[in-house]
């Protein structure tokens, strides 16, 4: 059965011109079209890849370069008006030590604050203005809500600021708790 059917294909093939060597010249042509097509493809992909990876890494080493000069030209020559201010804000809680405030007290109090809270803007926050604005957005807006906290404590009589629990509630902590949401506001840039 094999031997006729080989036969009559071998007559056929004779028959059209096209020997089995032809057949093979043509399917190793076409293999070597698609090994070709396939190199190219490869070849392609790599490239896209290798450039993608090229510009991801030029912007991490630019993200890192300005986080160094953030670090080294911002944070570490400021970082002391920052505790400083903090520092200063706590030292209104020896103020309270009479019953009530009088109101040249609760003036000289808040323009204490007022002030203290301008020479950090100065000296802090103002620095921050040319590398970052939204961070910058961010630590002016809570140091106002603070501001505006104490002084109203400070300005209100509801509160006895003799107790030195309500100080500690009232004055101290919305003071620790503004300092460290500044500080992770200023360690989470990522020099972008």
């Amino acid at each position: 059965m094999f031997l006729v059917s080989h036969t009559v294909n071998n007559f056929v093939l004779e028959k059209s011109g096209v020997g089995l060597s032809d057949i093979a010249d043509i399917s190793q042509v076409i293999i070597a079209v698609i090994n070709a097509g396939f190199a190219y493809y490869v070849f392609v992909y790599q490239k896209r890849y290798n450039l993608s990876n090229e510009l991801k890494t030029s912007q991490q080493n630019e993200q890192n370069i300005k986080l160094q000069w953030f670090k080294e030209l911002i944070v570490q020559p400021n970082i002391s008006h920052l505790h400083s201010f903090f520092d200063n804000l706590e030292t209104i809680k020896d103020k309270f030590d009479n019953d009530s405030l009088s109101e040249d007290k609760v003036l000289e109090i808040n323009t204490f604050i007022k002030y203290e809270a301008k020479q950090f803007r100065k000296k802090f926050n103002d620095s921050i203005l040319f590398i970052d604005e939204v961070m910058y957005k961010a630590i002016k807006s809570k140091v106002e809500d603070l501001v505006t906290k104490l002084t109203t404590v400070v300005s209100d009589d509801e509160f006895k600021l003799t107790n030195h629990k309500t100080v500690e509630r009232e004055i101290l902590e919305p003071i620790n708790y503004a300092k460290n949401e500044i500080i992770s506001i200023v360690f989470k840039y990522k020099g972008c």
